[in-house]
């Protein structure tokens, strides 16, 4: 089958990546087009754009670059329209993606969404153009899949500091979560002491690196680090993506 993925940093390269090498051992004809990095192109995918041509931070970089995205936007819509792939797999990349997945939907073009954007911290609104343009959601958190679940239960969704203080101000009127670790979201409770702002001090660090040191709360750690490994799933998260997907455009057809 015809694969076009996209992704739009080194992690998504990497992700990108490790999945291919997935899909090309369920499925030996694959072929990729892909908006990746060297990762994907060493494992064989026709490269249309780099990553590191669209890395732009910030709200003043996007800005003086506006044109030149929306030329990126473009032509990933007219290249996705040329050559008709089977699906397409959006990796993270959500300032990007989402402004391509409505076109896909558009066209009738199976999608695939490999690693939720971070709409359960922020943003949130982005969760109903997800819900309208793209076809499954794989997702590596367990957490994820339950908050997707609260918006829609029909959409197919499988599971697979200190800062300035502006910034932070922003963030807190944001990001609507009870932890900032992932651990701690993951958990469910603080497992983790997270120590935000003004809490991250000499005083208080010291404090929790002796309790850490207690032998007692030590082993305490271990045990539910151990139990936090089996919540995740183990490895191997590439080669069950890549089994959903394969399996998704099977029932497809």
């Amino acid at each position: 089958m015809k694969y076009y993925l996209i992704a739009g940093e080194a992690s998504g390269d990497l992700h990108g990546a490790n999945l291919m090498g997935a899909l090309k051992q369920i499925d030996p004809l694959a072929t990729f087009r892909v908006w990746g990095g060297d990762l994907m192109a060493e494992k064989g995918a026709e490269l249309v754009s780099h990553y590191k041509d669209r890395s732009f931070m910030g709200f003043l970089e996007v800005a003086k670059n506006l044109p030149k995205i929306l030329g990126f936007l473009k032509f990933c819509k007219e290249d996705i329209q040329k050559h008709k792939p089977d699906v397409v797999v959006y990796i993270d990349n959500s300032g990007f993606n989402l402004r391509i997945a409505p076109f896909v939907k558009k066209l009738g073009i199976p999608s695939v969404y490999y690693i939720s954007p971070q709409v359960w911290a922020s943003r949130k609104g982005r969760v109903k153009t997800i819900l309208k343009s793209v076809d499954k959601m794989l997702v590596e958190l367990p957490f994820v899949k339950d908050f997707y679940k609260t918006y829609s239960p029909d959409f197919p969704v499988e599971f697979v500091g200190k800062t300035h203080p502006i910034e932070y101000f922003i963030a807190k009127r944001i990001v609507t979560l009870e932890y900032i670790s992932l651990v701690n979201l993951i958990w469910g409770d603080e497992l983790v002491k997270e120590l935000i702002q003004d809490e991250f001090n000499p005083q208080n660090i010291s404090q929790e690196l002796k309790k850490i040191l207690e032998s007692t709360n030590a082993e305490k750690i271990k045990e539910n680090y151990f139990l936090l490994k089996q919540k995740l799933g183990g490895e191997g998260a590439s080669k069950r993506a890549a089994k959903a997907i394969y399996s998704f455009l099977v029932e497809k057809n």
